[in-house]
């Protein structure tokens, strides 16, 4: 296991590996996060915040998925964007709040789980996907495609269904390809009979 220190970002959303994330910054403690990992090629961690958790110590879910800056600039709202790539999920061990109110964790990477052949019987999946993409707006799913890696498939499709993001979390701490898949065939099966129903 490859353990790490890294900053932390606790957002109300959940990201996954290879997903992509346009974010707008103007705390000075993420712009200095940024500028820092700019200047030394790093990244940082995203992970869900919880939201009405009285004293929990954290407030976050301790378990994300690190990312790397892909592109950035000044916008016209003069606030820094930035877009992010996600790399690989983690588990936080520790984590302490440095004096700007930066949340920084010692982290352990968990194993990759790419390399799981999609099923011939799921490659209406792949179909789904560029589906929903298109619904939402989107020209295309994060490059390069693995359309026949059923990790992939499933990390795409727990972005693009409507979930809420305690669904999205529950997926992206999930370590069986096999299990999120199925989860995931569940959520397709209950939303296209709430659709028949409504028609």
């Amino acid at each position: 296991m490859i353990s790490a220190r890294l900053p932390l970002f606790p957002l109300r959303t959940v990201l996954f590996p290879e997903g992509v994330l346009q974010l707008r910054l103007f705390e000075p403690r993420y712009l200095s996060m940024v500028g820092r990992c700019l200047k030394d090629g790093g990244g940082f961690g995203v992970v869900l915040a919880r939201t009405g958790t009285g004293k929990d110590p954290l407030g976050f879910h301790a378990f994300g998925t690190a990312c790397e800056i892909s592109d950035w600039d000044q916008g016209d709202d003069g606030l820094l964007h930035i877009e992010v790539h996600g790399r690989r999920r983690f588990t936080v061990r520790s984590s302490e709040r440095e004096p700007d109110g930066l949340i920084v964790g010692d982290i352990d990477y968990m194993d990759s789980d790419w390399g799981h052949p999609l099923a011939d019987d799921d490659a209406w999946l792949a179909e789904l996907i560029h589906k929903l993409s298109e619904g939402l707006g989107q020209a295309a799913t994060p490059s390069p495609e693995r359309l026949d890696d059923a990790a992939w498939i499933s990390y795409r499709l727990s972005e693009l269904l409507p979930l809420v993001p305690a669904q999205r979390q529950a997926l992206l701490q999930m370590d069986d390809v096999a299990a999120r898949l199925s989860v995931l065939r569940q959520a397709i099966r209950l939303m296209e009979g709430g659709a028949e129903g409504s028609a």
